[in-house]
């Protein structure tokens, strides 16, 4: 058996920005301020190997993790809720 932990940072949200008043009935006055970042993303993991006869070996392993969001949607994200003019939209 092995055990471990991981780290993992949310290093691409958008965290200068506001969202407008126009979600308040989605997100309640105090949802409108920008993301916080997260330093507690631990992950714990767990794996098991075992062999039951000579040069054979079965694997299996399960853990937490967290996914990384994609640059392309906070690009759109960016462009709608910043300023006029700060960048394209389709």
């Amino acid at each position: 058996m092995n055990y471990g932990i991981g780290w993992d940072v949310d290093h691409d949200l958008n965290y200068d920005l506001r969202k407008p008043a126009l979600f308040v009935p989605l997100l309640g006055t105090g949802g409108l301020g920008p993301p916080r970042r997260s330093w507690k993303n631990f992950s714990p993991v767990l794996g098991i190997a075992w062999s039951p006869v000579p040069k054979t070996v079965i694997r299996a392993g399960a853990g937490l993790y967290y996914e990384p969001l994609t640059s392309p949607a906070l690009d759109a994200e960016r462009a709608t809720l910043g300023p006029p003019g700060l960048g394209r939209q389709t």
